[in-house]
């Protein structure tokens, strides 16, 4: 039996672009620089339908996994930092790269921030991951409405 790509079921196309951290990661004099209020390749996301963001477990790597040096603040450059500090600056340039150059009523954009829902929020009070979670957490909303695929 010959294997379809599902998606051409639906005349769309699928393109993973990874930008683990959302923002860039540079190289300067110092060496590779996370730099938390940059997204220059933002570029690659626009002018598409769908956007699918997914990051957090990423900001927690550490040593050899870590892909850069330094933190880069604003003015300041930092040899680490507070994950959750650094990874709430960096989503708030996201989030305005996002305000600033995304028509939501073009363009639906999805976030997945962390892989650990929170019991009370999802109504499983056993649950140690989200793995079998198949529901939204009850209560989210979307501010571009339903999205609806035009036949």
């Amino acid at each position: 039996m010959e294997r379809r790509n599902p998606t051409e079921d639906y005349g769309v196309s699928v393109i993973r672009y990874q930008s683990t951290y959302l923002v860039d990661i540079v190289e300067e004099r110092i060496g590779r620089v996370l730099r938390l209020d940059s997204i220059q390749s933002g570029a690659a996301w626009l002018g598409v339908d769908v956007l699918v963001f997914n990051t957090w477990h990423w900001w927690t790597h550490k040593g050899r996994s870590q892909p850069w040096d330094y933190v880069r603040d604003g003015d300041q450059v930092h040899k680490d930092m507070d994950r959750l500090v650094a990874f709430n600056k960096g989503l708030t340039t996201w989030a305005k790269w996002v305000d600033a150059n995304i028509n939501p009523a073009a363009t639906k954009v999805f976030f997945k921030g962390s892989p650990h829902p929170l019991q009370e929020q999802n109504g499983d009070t056993n649950a140690k991951n989200c793995y079998g979670q198949t529901q939204p957490v009850s209560g989210s909303t979307y501010p571009g409405g339903r999205f609806q695929l035009k036949e």
